[in-house]
């Protein structure tokens, strides 16, 4: 019980000789909310391109990793340099990162789809599919799952993220049941 009286009169001792100093914020120390900083005039900016760049890439993987690295900074431009770059998924945009090409000499190819039905059901929520025909998806990939009886609703827009032979598991969760004689992945 005497501990316990000490740690109180030691915190309420600590508390009004922190209050008794000056403690008044000066303007350069005032913190804001993050929507309320000042504007910066310099922002981080990262290169991607096939050869002199701050990260080297011909894909989707070179150019996704400089916007995830720039969003983690809070914002800046992605300059990408001249040449093709083959997708072979979306290239996901961030808040307040700006993606600046060289104009026609920038290239974003969409690689060939590839397509096969599935052979499993897949149910409201799952996060992996069995395909057919799993020749040209691969981990990494953008995917897309939907129903044909859905009428071009629910279909899940996905990166497939691990294989074990014909079944792929998927980074979002499928958005409505699909049925074996139903559905098809791309």
């Amino acid at each position: 019980m005497k501990a316990t009286t000490f740690l109180h009169g030691f915190a309420l001792t600590f508390l009004i000789r922190a209050l008794a100093a000056d403690s008044s914020s000066r303007l350069h120390e005032t913190q804001l909310p993050r929507a309320m900083h000042t504007a910066m005039t310099d922002r981080a900016r990262v290169t991607v391109g096939l050869r002199t760049s701050d990260i080297s890439g011909a894909d989707h993987r070179a150019l996704q990793a400089a916007v995830d690295y720039i969003a983690s900074l809070g914002g800046g431009t992605v300059e990408i340099g001249e040449g093709d770059f083959l997708m072979r998924d979306s290239l996901h945009l961030r808040p307040n990162v700006t993606v600046r090409g060289q104009g026609a000499k920038t290239i974003l190819r969409k690689d060939k789809a590839s397509v096969s039905v599935l052979t499993l059901d897949g149910d409201y929520g799952e996060e992996q599919v069995t395909v057919k025909s799993p020749a040209g998806f691969s981990v990494g990939d953008g995917v897309a799952i939907w129903d044909k009886n859905a009428g071009g609703f629910h279909t899940t827009v996905a990166r497939i993220t691990g294989r074990s032979g014909n079944t792929f598991a998927i980074s979002l969760p499928l958005n409505t049941d699909c049925q074996v004689d139903q559905r098809t992945a791309r």
